[in-house]
């Protein structure tokens, strides 16, 4: 997240390896076509090793907030990443909707036994 455009970048991870958040990390910054002074984040695994060895590569200063005392800091990313996470719920409930709907109008079992009967007689 950009703190002064409020501009959010996402990717979907499949894991939270060090390795796996640098290559997204670097694709969003290949897509903004801009790179940040410097990065903030928590003390998690995701932003250790091959994470900040990438950063250092890109000429990026890496900030690690070390303590749950120091959440506040990121108040506006976790802002942001609630509001990431309503969206994707809500996106979840209507392609659910989209399923019920598009589902069919006899229950497979009513469809087994109306297929069962033509094929007995």
């Amino acid at each position: 997240m950009d703190v002064f455009t409020l501009r959010v970048w996402a990717r979907a991870l499949k894991g939270s390896t060090a390795i796996t958040t640098a290559n997204a990390f670097e694709s969003i910054l290949e897509e903004a076509g801009a790179k940040p002074v410097e990065l903030n984040t928590d003390g998690g695994g995701e932003f250790s090793s091959s994470f900040s060895k990438m950063l250092e590569r890109q000429g990026i200063n890496h900030i690690v907030k070390p303590t749950p005392d120091s959440r506040n800091d990121i108040a506006t990313l976790d802002s942001a990443m609630g509001t990431i996470k309503q969206a994707l719920e809500k996106e979840k409930k209507k392609r659910q909707y989209k399923r019920r709907t598009i589902s069919p109008k006899y229950s497979t079992k009513s469809l087994e036994d109306t297929t069962r009967r033509h094929i007995l007689i």
